[in-house]
């Protein structure tokens, strides 16, 4: 789908000021075009003044590849990854949790959500396509039931640019996460995001996508937030372990209103904590198994 502006996938930002019957609208009407469509594009919803620094202290980072991670669900060549620790511009509420994302975060996973992973994907001049895909873990084996069960997890990609025309951004089969892992009507265009500086796409992680031919001749830096349910922490990554860090002097500087997110993961890589030493090993144990099988 050429139109990037289609009023069912594309809503305003919510507006704080705005009354709490508004408020309500706008939530239950975001959170129905998602329910539905498996995306919806917010425009203006992380503040033009917050993102320059991000892409400063994105600079010189190591960037990964996602061949490192050994998730066989994974189909490649996908992008090269940075993973970001919640600290300094990183921290900023308004860049990891917008507002409006959070909220509908909240209505489609409830209250008691977590961020599972915060990172920045590389869009880089001549990246060929890759393939379609999920970012969701099969829950049921890939039944059918798979497509009829709330999500588990939303995945927030706020581009640190202006997003045009080939330059490699993500596009996506609307509706294709109602229907089985692998199953979808692929003679059907995908829909093409053109999005403005600040704006986001939020993802329910069983919709396929695709990222597209980069031939822009121009890097794009794109920020991913994973929110998801609570209990949804998987074997994966480096270590096998959340792909979050939380620097103890961050988690006390953010307001106590955003702990409820990220304070799961403070003891991510103490052996002290008895459930902490279980996870890392038995995550290594299984790498190691993995490795033998030659899987």
């Amino acid at each position: 789908m050429s139109d990037a502006k289609r009023p069912d996938i594309v809503q305003p930002a919510l507006d704080p000021n705005a009354t709490l019957d508004a408020q309500e609208a706008w939530l239950a009407g975001a959170a129905d075009g998602l329910r539905h469509n498996g995306l919806v594009v917010l425009p203006n919803a992380i503040p033009l003044p917050r993102i320059p620094p991000v892409l400063t202290a994105l600079s010189g980072r190591r960037i990964g590849s996602d061949d490192e991670d050994g998730r066989k669900f994974r189909p490649a060549p996908l992008r090269p990854r940075v993973l970001v620790p919640l600290d300094g511009p990183f921290a900023d509420p308004a860049v990891f949790a917008p507002p409006s994302a959070l909220a509908l975060a909240r209505r489609l996973l409830g209250p008691e959500m977590i961020i599972g992973e915060i990172g920045a994907m590389i869009l880089q001049p001549g990246d060929g396509p890759h393939e379609a895909r999920r970012a969701a873990i099969p829950l049921f084996g890939g039944l059918d039931v798979e497509g009829d069960v709330p999500p588990a997890a939303l995945t927030m990609l706020a581009p640190l640019g202006d997003v045009g025309t080939g330059m490699g951004f993500p596009e996506y089969w609307v509706g294709s996460h109602r229907t089985r892992r692998g199953v979808a009507d692929m003679t059907v265009p995908p829909f093409q995001p053109a999005l403005e500086t600040g704006s986001v796409v939020m993802c329910d992680w069983r919709t396929l996508y695709r990222a597209g031919v980069n031939t822009s001749g121009a890097t794009l830096l794109t920020l991913y937030v994973s929110f998801q349910r609570k209990w949804l922490i998987s074997l994966a990554g480096s270590e096998y372990q959340p792909g979050l860090r939380v620097p103890q002097a961050s988690f006390k500087r953010l307001q106590e209103a955003y702990h409820p997110l990220v304070s799961w993961a403070l003891h991510q890589n103490k052996t002290d904590d008895v459930s902490e030493f279980v996870h890392l090993w038995m995550g290594r144990a299984v790498k190691r198994l993995r490795a033998a099988r030659g899987g």
